[in-house]
């Protein structure tokens, strides 16, 4: 019989239930309350687990389950909004999520979401530090130009100098885990081949969508957060969107595609046509490249190629997008 598993994931604590029944009952969220979870149904395993992305809550009990072979979802939380809103649901308890988070995997059958490997977790954990040390660096500089006396600006420089030292530290330790792991380096020099990728857009994609190259272009753009969605009612078409996908994933691929329309023959050439075509605007056209420079990372790291290497390094022009 096939039967999913929802787990609704907190700090203290897992709520639990199946897609079969009404039953749910609760464990702590730790490594002996995983193994309880998985202990329980030992006999019959589910077919599948659902979870929601909670920060780094739902991390271990994820690694957990895909260590000991269960197939393992983590799914965007507007998702499972969603198909609540879907399904009339009104009430929002630890155990409702749970239930609707089974229906959920018995309904749509998400795939099981890939394991980042250890290197893969340090790097993702490093990473969102030096974010979050960079915009304090920006506040910092924001409120040094606008310092009431000299005393206050030196108080913002010195802070400033050691956010900047941190930065340095933390893309060394960056530097040095990449060294280590010959297939993350590989990869990390393919992505840094193409126009516009450097270090920290190519280490976030390595490292925060693992799927690259694993899926297809369409399923791909979205969880990646590039994928324009169309919005239509009756004679009423409103400019498409991009919602939901992994922020910091789409962050990063929007830089670097202002960079590559600005400066890639390739990509320029792509963006020039693409804004050629009425009712196009400067950010859907940076979306576009983005989504279009995705398709092609996904491809180099399928064949195993360099930018050079590639057809689309050879083109001096692009068609007009469908």
């Amino acid at each position: 019989m096939q039967w999913w598993l929802g787990i609704d994931v907190s700090k203290a604590s897992l709520e639990l239930a199946t897609s079969e029944t009404a039953d749910g009952w609760q464990c702590p969220n730790t490594p002996e309350g995983w193994q309880a979870v998985v202990a329980r149904y030992a006999d019959a395993p589910p077919t599948g687990v659902v979870m929601e992305a909670t920060g780094a809550l739902h991390v271990g009990l994820h690694l957990y389950l895909s260590s000991v072979g269960w197939h393992s979802s983590v799914i965007n939380p507007s998702w499972t909004a969603a198909y609540a809103r879907s399904q009339g649901r009104q009430a929002k308890t630890d155990r409702v999520d749970a239930r609707l988070l089974a229906r959920y995997g018995a309904r749509e059958t998400p795939a099981a979401t890939p394991v980042r490997s250890p290197a893969q977790q340090r790097i993702v954990a490093l990473m969102r530090r030096r974010a979050q040390v960079v915009k304090l660096r920006v506040m910092n500089l924001n409120q040094a130009a606008s310092a009431p006396n000299p005393e206050i600006a030196a108080f913002c420089d010195a802070l400033t100098t050691a956010l900047e030292t941190q930065i340095a530290e933390l893309d060394a330790a960056i530097a040095e885990i990449l060294a280590s792991d010959a297939s993350l380096q590989a990869r990390a020099v393919q992505l840094r081949s193409m126009p516009g990728i450097g270090p920290v857009v190519s280490t976030w994609l390595l490292c925060a969508l693992p799927e690259l190259g694993m899926l297809d272009s369409k399923k791909l753009a979205a969880l990646a957060g590039v994928a324009p969605h169309p919005t239509q009612s009756g004679g009423r078409v409103r400019r498409s969107r991009i919602r939901g996908g992994r922020a910091v994933v789409t962050t990063a691929l929007f830089q670097a595609a202002r960079v590559a329309a600005r400066h890639a023959p390739y990509f320029r050439g792509y963006f020039t046509r693409y804004m050629s075509r009425p009712g196009k605007d400067y950010k859907m056209g940076i979306i576009a490249v983005a989504n279009k420079m995705l398709t092609l990372l996904a491809a180099m790291i399928r064949h195993g190629l360099l930018w050079p290497q590639t057809n689309a390094a050879r083109q001096a022009s692009l068609a007009v997008p469908a």
